[in-house]
């Protein structure tokens, strides 16, 4: 492996020659991050200095009505290009729509409204389309290992938009915000092509592992979805994913504008926009600092260690506990605390799963289906939440509790949605997928050595080989009964290497090598070093 392909693997396993590939893709996730997230902090002061957090609320679900049209233009759009031309359109369209709210903020134009729910289809449309295009590049296997360091660099790039945004508001203002993020987008798009070059033939996506009848209707993308029960499923776990996190949004809006008036009743002086601002700044650092230590330490370990089944089910959980606590203590520091935890394990762990969950699917699945899951579903979750708004407000006269117990009920139905997608993603797995252990191909051949001579001794680069795709094998090296090899014996696992200086007053050493693979899955091996006196 290369330095840097050794560096990727503290942190999960590598294949040799997947370092290029994910190095061009971490700097094309972090870029696209970079500018959502610059932009995401900007629509909040904008929205909540003009409007309510009730009207942000409703702005919230009119982002789902104009998905509702647009994502058929994403169908035709879809089929009529290949996939590097796809989201180069998409990225050019919102880097000139971009461009057009500059200039009317130039003339002093009112663009509050219109810019959130924009921002909003940004979110979704643009990160759905950088996804979509990796999971079109990485089979299965190579995608559980490889994602978790895709995330790290979106979640640096989140960590570095919500920093600019706080710290670069006053010097740059909103207009000059936007020209930071637009550079950021357009620097981006010159990474897409060279990344899926970059990626081993090993290492890429089986066609059409998981296949659902191809509809070329302008309603494609919701055909798709609807023909297959495992999508459903996603869908309707997306949507009560961003109906919970909505709602939650709406909750802090509430407290945050309370915090803010009260502020500025102690000292008149201060500005509403300016507090607003440095606050969503501030609080989106920590949910990507959070995010950021979660996805480097921990997600890759619990992909690995519990498995997706049990992993997918942890932030429907945090959501359930976490809204339960705030119904009946409703304090501002504590609904900070949920939020943060809840978005940074969202940003972290669920957004590493709900990418792996595409990659068992065809090209059709992972762009139109996955757009439109993400997109549309994504926001359907924010109508729903803004109509569930309305209602609690106005007709039941609901209070901070009363949403959160909303929230904690809807939790526990999320979580068991999230039992039966892990089921299904299981099966379609094990039906179309393989799960081999490593083969032993090229055994171990004994040696001799004399006693106080050097022993080295390499192993072939073939001596086990895993058949399943994209899959990588890690060796270990013990003595023939498991006990640890002998302190003056040292086995480099990856270059398969045995060296060290033989005792005297030895006769032979019987050693056990063992290949895993990333499913636990292994083979073994045994050879024996005779060490022979003259």
């Amino acid at each position: 492996m290369t330095r840097i392909e050794s560096f990727l693997s503290l942190f999960t396993k590598i294949r040799p020659g997947e370092g290029r590939g994910v190095i061009l893709l971490g700097v094309n996730g972090f870029l696209v991050v970079n500018a959502y997230y610059i932009l995401k902090t900007l629509r909040e002061t904008l929205i909540l200095t003009e409007f309510s957090a009730e009207t942000k609320a409703y702005a919230v679900a009119a982002i789902a009505v104009v998905l509702f049209f647009a994502v058929p233009l994403y169908g035709v759009l879809f089929r009529h290009t290949n996939r590097t031309q796809l989201v180069l359109v998409i990225n050019s369209f919102f880097v000139a729509t971009l461009g057009m709210f500059w200039v009317a903020m130039q003339f002093d134009v009112s663009i509050a409204l219109f810019y959130y729910i924009w921002v909003g289809i940004f979110g979704v449309m643009v990160i759905a389309q950088f996804w979509a295009y990796v999971t079109d590049i990485y089979n299965v296997r190579s995608g559980q290992r490889i994602f978790p360091l895709i995330v790290i660099a979106t979640s640096l790039g989140g960590l570095a938009g919500a920093q600019v945004s706080a710290q670069a508001f006053t010097a740059l203002g909103a207009s000059g915000l936007m020209l930071v993020a637009g550079a950021c987008l357009t620097a981006s798009m010159f990474f897409y092509r060279p990344a899926r070059l970059a990626a081993p033939d090993d290492s890429r996506c089986i066609e059409c592992e998981y296949a659902v009848p191809k509809s070329e209707g302008l309603f494609g993308g919701f055909a798709i979805v609807f023909s297959s029960h495992y999508l459903r499923m996603i869908a309707l776990f997306v949507v009560l994913l961003n109906w919970i996190n909505s709602t939650g949004e709406y909750i802090l809006a509430e407290m945050v504008v309370h915090w803010a008036d009260e502020q500025i009743r102690v000292a008149s002086e201060l500005d509403k926009g300016a507090l607003i601002s440095s606050f969503y700044g501030n609080y989106s650092f920590w949910i990507t600092l959070v995010g950021l230590f979660v996805q480097t330490f921990l997600v890759a370990k619990i992909l690995r260690v519990l498995g997706l089944p049990r992993a997918l089910m942890i932030l429907p959980m945090i959501a359930a506990i976490g809204y339960g606590v705030v119904a009946f203590i409703p304090i501002f520091s504590i609904i900070q605390v949920v939020k943060i935890a809840e978005n940074g394990v969202d940003y972290s762990l669920m957004s590493t799963i709900r990418q792996v969950l595409f990659l068992p699917t065809s090209r059709e699945v992972k762009y139109e289906g996955k757009t439109a899951i993400e997109t549309f579903f994504w926001r359907f979750g924010d109508l729903i939440q803004g109509g569930a708004i309305y209602a609690g407000i106005h007709w039941f006269e609901l209070g901070i509790p009363g949403f959160a117990i909303g929230n904690a009920l809807l939790a526990v139905v999320w979580t068991a949605v999230a039992f039966f997608i892990a089921k299904e993603y299981c099966r379609i797995v094990a039906e179309n997928g393989t799960s081999q252990p490593p083969e032993l191909v090229n055994p171990i051949p004994d040696c001799e050595v004399a006693p106080g001579a050097m022993v080295d001794i390499t192993l072939h680069p073939q001596t086990f080989v895993d058949p399943d795709p994209g899959d990588v094998i890690r060796l270990y090296a013990t003595l023939d009964d498991d006990r640890p090899l002998p302190a003056w014996l040292v086995f480099d696992a990856n270059a398969g290497r045995f060296h060290g200086t033989a005792p005297d007053n030895i006769d032979a050493l019987q050693i056990k090598v063992t290949a895993m693979d990333f499913e636990d899955l292994f083979a073994t091996d045994h050879f024996t070093i005779r060490f022979t006196h003259t």
